[in-house]
Order: C-alpha cells, then sequence, then structure tokens
C-alpha cells in the first residue's frame, strides 16, 4: 500500500527548510524518510514533489538538485522489484528518468488549455489568457535549467540531453520545419546552463558540432524569428567559440560566505555549463553516463599519462607481441596507486569506444594479468568500480558497455566469475 498522504507532508515540510548551508543534513533526513517507503509509487511521489518545488523556485534548481546528489551518493533510497511488464529493478535513476520523460511530456503544452480560453470568451489578449501563459512557459524555462543542472550532476545521462535538444529544434512535422520561438528559447536556455561539460566529452562534442551549431546558424538566418530570439542565438554560438567562458549574473541560492565573498562585484566569468566546483572537488572518476573525451583527465591521472596509456594499447594493437607489452607498459612507470585508475581509464575507453575494438582490450587486459603486469585483484577491483556495480545506470547511455563486460567475465585468465 503508499503511504502517500503522510509522505507528502513530511517531504514537503523538509523541503521548505531547503538552504544551501542546511543541505547535507536535509539529505540525510530525506534518507530517513526514504527508509520508509513502502513501493515505487512512495518514491514518484518523494520525486514529484521536488520536481515542483524546483520549478517553482527556479533560484534554487541548484540547490534541489545537489539535494538529489546527496541522496543518490548516500544510496539511503530503496530498491524495488520490478512491477508489471517491467524487467529492472525501480532505482532513484530510474526513478528520476521516468520523471524527467513524463514532466518534459506534460509541460509541453505551455499554452492555457480550453478552460481558460472558455474563461477568457475566446480572447487570447485577455489579461487572463496572457498571465497563465506566462507562467506556463516560465515553467518550461524552468524545467530546461533543473534538467541542465541533473546532467550536470551525473544525474541524467547525455542522451537523455541529445533528445531533448533535437526535439526543440528539430521539429517532426517535415524536414522544412521551423522551431517555434519558444521551443527555440528552451533550447539556448538548456544548452547555455551545460555547455562546458557536454562540450568535454566526445559524444557532446560531435553532437554540437554536427547537430547543434550547425542548425543554430541556419536558424540565425531566418527572419522569421524575432530580433531577441537571435541575439540569445548569437550569444550561444559566440559563447562557445570563447570556450564557454561569460559573464554570471544569474540570481541563485547561495551560502551566506559565498555572498559576503562576492559583494561589491557586478557579474563575474565563469564557464557556462560547468559542473558545479564542489562536485568536481569529489570527484575521482569520470561520470559514468557520459563518454570520455580525448584528452580528458581520468581519475587522478594526468592528462599526458592517459595519452601515453591510450598509445600504449595502440602499440598491442599493431604489433600483438607479448614483450613488447612489457616494454610499453614499464616504459609508463606507473606507481602502484596509479594502477587501478589506469584500468579504470582503459575499461571506460573500452565500454564507450567501438565494439569491434572491445575483443582487443580484452586480450590486452588478460596479458597484462598473465605477465604480472597488473595484480589480478587491482584488475577485478577496477572492473568492478568502473562497470560491474554501476552497470544498469551505464547501459542506459552506452548499450555496448553489456557486450564488453559479458567478454570480460567470460576471459578465463581475468577470472572475474
Amino acid at each position: 500500500f503508499s503511504m502517500s498522504p503522510k509522505l507528502k507532508r513530511d517531504v514537503r515540510r523538509l523541503l521548505n527548510k531547503v538552504a544551501p548551508e542546511t543541505l547535507k543534513k536535509l539529505a540525510v533526513e530525506l534518507g530517513q524518510i526514504a527508509a520508509s517507503m513502502k513501493g515505487p509509487e512512495d518514491m514518484k511521489t518523494v520525486i514529484s514533489i521536488i520536481f515542483e518545488k524546483a520549478l517553482a523556485e527556479p533560484h534554487y534548481c541548484d540547490t534541489y538538485s545537489n539535494l538529489v546528489m546527496y541522496v543518490k551518493e548516500a544510496q539511503s533510497f530503496p530498491t524495488f522489484p520490478p512491477e508489471g511488464v517491467e524487467t529492472k529493478e525501480f532505482t532513484l535513476t530510474r526513478c528520476l528518468l521516468n520523471q524527467t520523460q513524463r514532466v518534459y511530456e506534460s509541460e509541453r503544452h505551455y499554452e492555457p488549455g480550453d478552460d481558460i480560453l472558455a474563461q477568457c470568451g475566446g480572447d487570447k489578449n485577455h489579461d487572463l489568457y496572457k498571465t497563465e501563459s506566462a507562467r506556463l512557459r516560465k515553467r518550461y524555462l524552468n524545467l530546461m535549467r533543473f534538467i541542465g543542472a541533473l546532467f550536470l550532476r551525473q544525474l541524467l545521462s547525455i542522451k537523455i540531453i541529445q533528445k531533448v535538444i533535437m526535439d526543440l529544434i528539430l521539429p517532426q512535422d517535415s524536414a522544412d520545419a521551423l522551431p517555434d520561438s519558444f521551443c527555440l528559447e528552451c533550447s539556448l536556455v538548456l544548452l547555455m546552463s551545460l555547455g562546458y561539460t557536454l562540450d568535454q566529452t566526445a559524444l557532446g562534442q560531435t553532437f554540437l558540432n554536427s547537430t547543434v551549431c550547425p542548425r543554430l546558424k541556419d536558424l540565425r538566418s531566418r527572419d522569421v524569428y524575432e530580433p531577441r530570439l537571435r541575439f540569445l542565438i548569437e550569444e550561444a554560438l559566440d559563447c562557445r567559440q570563447k570556450n564557454w567562458n561569460k559573464k554570471e549574473f544569474k540570481e541563485q541560492a547561495k551560502k551566506l560566505a559565498d555572498v559576503r565573498k562576492a559583494s561589491g562585484k557586478f557579474g563575474e566569468v565563469v564557464k557556462a555549463g560547468a559542473q558545479p566546483a564542489e562536485l568536481l572537488s569529489r570527484m575521482v572518476r569520470s561520470p559514468a553516463p557520459m563518454t570520455q573525451a580525448p584528452g580528458q583527465l581520468s581519475n587522478q591521472l594526468s592528462e599526458d599519462l592517459c595519452r601515453r596509456i591510450r598509445s600504449c594499447f595502440g602499440y598491442f594493437c599493431d604489433e600483438g607481441s607479448a614483450h613488447t607489452l612489457a616494454e610499453d607498459w614499464r616504459s609508463l612507470q606507473l606507481r602502484p596507486t596509479d594502477l587501478k585508475a589506469a584500468m579504470q581509464f582503459l575499461i571506460e575507453e573500452g565500454y564507450s569506444g567501438r565494439v569491434d575494438k572491445m575483443d582487443q582490450y580484452v586480450a590486452f587486459f588478460s596479458d597484462l594479468v598473465i605477465q604480472e603486469l597488473v595484480p589480478r585483484g587491482i584488475f577485478q577491483d577496477a572492473f568492478h568500480t568502473e562497470l560491474e556495480r554501476d552497470l544498469d545506470e551505464i547501459v542506459v547511455d552506452t548499450p555496448a558497455a553489456r557486450i564488453f563486460y559479458d567478454k570480460i567475465c567470460q576471459s578465463r585468465p581475468l577470472a572475474m566469475r
């Protein structure tokens, strides 16, 4: 049965006390409330209330997304078995994905309904109609900001972001259809909320280069859009040219210490769509839902070391010599503390790359273990941390990760089973 009435009261009471300073304490309390959940419906209730608060209080988008991030990290939400035709367990991540899709589709009707139009006597210039239209559009723009904030905290995958942006700038009505002005504005708000982080991934960079930027350049030249909107397009394209540097004037909830630090400053230069500093300081690995870009740092490894590890694997693929592999691997001069990070880096490269390269990665790992260049226990630990533990979430974004997982598990030298 559902405990929704009491659950709603408790969660709303808790969220009414949300502030950046109290967030971690409230995340613990929310986890305690979650412990009494009886089923998926209760989890849906909690997440829907958080969404509702975020859409109603845009200055707190970052705060509410941080709250969800803390709860997920603490693993305080229960996992429920599949229901009905579902085959996967119902987790916080699954609930978040479902709620995002549900709200995105339902809020798409950002024009007032027939009941409001009837109250206005069919006059769309009536004050009531205009007020309701403005309210609905504001909520939808807030949803874009909240989706961006969830993505920055690794709570939504890059595939979700691609789908939303494509849906907004490429209407399915016909090949020549143009997005309406409001949909275009929403896509720009979303892009500016996560652009820098999206551009740091191979998948995101390709998406921006091949789809988003060419489309925006085309729309910029269309006279059907008002100058304000064409300026916003120009601003987004120019911001990317400047490595997403922009002056930030956005109002958002801050800690008192941050308010005092910013006192007297009129705007500051920031990366548009960069991950929160607190998250970056605590990260020990690249975000699982995102494909790593060439040259991006992995764990505590330097960019140069990542490049040399890639080269070592490349030489192995070209030559396939066990003796050469030993020489090349030892030349990396990896410290014992770097071995696990190197294995995590290569495992992520393996499952997020080309499927036809996966067997070569497995052979590479096997030779490293056979020659005792990497202890089997370290490889197994890296495999669990990088892929096995979060496999269900990773395959949402990278379905081929399941194939890679099976290939490694079937390798006798790696003895994963």
